[in-house]
């Protein structure tokens, strides 16, 4: 049985660059309800380059667990500010940054990885053409160059393939956006009246 913060349900989505997770996630805690859950980026939590980008990107992402793991066990109703993380140059400006969140009783993360402490455990599998076309689409809106990193956010891939976890389910991050949070939204209906099954 995971370990969850007092009253608490953590939900993990986790998936490759592109797999559609954020979209995913922000519509399930809209389906929810702000006021029982909230989103939790969690890639704001990576652990920082500690070397030139050359060698930090020739390894695959890592998360700062820990200081997730900090934040999310403050009380429920707490405002927490997350990390302030420069995505360009993967360093971590402040340890709390502008961005603030309220912990809800339904905590839902998105992540390439698996939170090791979540109880509801999801995969989001998206082909690669599709996720690449994504990310290029993003770069477009947002004037980004996350494509230029697609080797090494491949390299993530490849890591989150070979962990050693289970989930709750594997959704098709090419089925609609709907059917997916449904899928989720039944998985959490099933742990909140079990939590027991975690």
């Amino acid at each position: 049985m995971t370990t969850q913060p007092p009253n608490r349900l953590l939900v993990r989505i986790c998936g490759a660059s592109g797999a559609g997770k954020s979209h995913r996630v922000k519509a399930l805690v809209a389906s929810l309800g702000n006021i029982e859950s909230v989103r939790i980026p969690c890639d704001y939590y990576l652990l920082p380059a500690m070397t030139p980008l050359t060698t930090y990107f020739a390894d695959p992402l890592q998360y700062d667990w820990r200081s997730l793991a900090h934040d999310l066990a403050a009380p429920l109703g707490t405002t927490i500010a997350i990390p302030n993380f420069d995505f360009e140059r993967f360093q971590r400006r402040t340890a709390a940054g502008n961005k603030q969140i309220v912990l809800r009783r339904i905590a839902v993360l998105d992540a390439l990885y698996p939170y090791p402490e979540a109880a509801v455990r999801i995969l989001l599998y998206t082909p690669e053409s599709l996720r690449a076309a994504r990310v290029a689409a993003r770069d477009e809106e947002w004037r980004t160059r996350v494509a230029d990193r697609w080797a090494h956010l491949e390299l993530s891939k490849a890591y989150l393939d070979i962990l050693p976890d289970r989930y709750d389910a594997i959704l098709s991050g090419a089925d609609p956006v709907a059917k997916n949070v449904a899928a989720v939204g039944a998985l959490i209906e099933q742990r909140v009246h079990n939590p027991d099954s975690a």
